[in-house]
C-alpha cells in the first residue's frame, strides 16, 4: 500500500494481492483514525459479501472468484471496544455486466484499488443492538440532537 496524507484526507494507492479490510485498518492503527467515511474503485478477482438476515441475526456470505471491476466501495469507520471497526459495502460487475455487492468481508485487490478515506475527529463507539444484532453506532451522552 502506497498512501498520501492531507490534513485528514487519505488517499491510497492498494497493489495486487493485497486484502483491502487489512489494508484499511493498518492505515487506521499507524495514523490513529478513529472515525472516517471511506471511498474507492479498482479491481478484484475474490470478493466476499454478505447480507444481514434479520431473522437469523447474522451475515450471510457469499465468495466470488472471478475478474470483476470494483465499482464502488463506501463505508465508514468507527471503534468497537477500542478497535478499529469497519462497516463497509462493495458493488462489483464481471465481464457481462452482471453486478454483485453487499457487506464487504474479504476483497483481494487484482490490480490496483484507489480509497479516499476522510478523518473526522469525533468519538464513535459500536454496540451490539439486542432486538437486531447489529454493532450500531453508538455517541457519547451529550452529543445527539434528538
Amino acid at each position: 500500500m502506497e498512501y498520501q496524507r492531507k490534513d485528514n484526507f487519505f488517499f491510497l494507492r492498494l497493489e495486487r494481492g493485497e486484502e483491502i479490510t487489512q489494508a484499511v485498518k493498518a492505515l487506521c492503527k499507524r495514523e490513529n483514525i478513529i472515525a472516517a467515511t471511506v471511498s474507492g474503485i479498482g479491481a478484484t478477482d475474490c470478493v466476499t459479501v454478505g447480507l444481514y438476515d434479520t431473522k437469523e441475526k447474522q451475515y450471510v456470505a457469499n465468495t466470488y472468484t472471478k475478474d470483476m471491476e470494483i465499482t464502488s466501495l463506501s463505508g465508514n469507520i468507527s471503534q468497537k471496544d477500542g478497535e478499529e471497526y469497519l462497516h463497509l459495502h462493495i458493488t462489483v460487475a464481471d465481464s457481462s455486466n452482471r453486478v454483485l455487492g453487499g457487506h464487504l468481508t474479504h476483497c483481494i485487490v487484482s490490480v490496483t484499488a484507489e480509497i479516499v478515506i476522510t478523518a473526522f475527529p469525533v468519538e464513535t463507539n459500536r454496540v451490539r443492538d439486542k432486538d437486531t444484532g447489529i454493532n450500531l453506532l453508538h455517541f457519547p451522552k451529550g452529543t445527539v440532537l434528538k
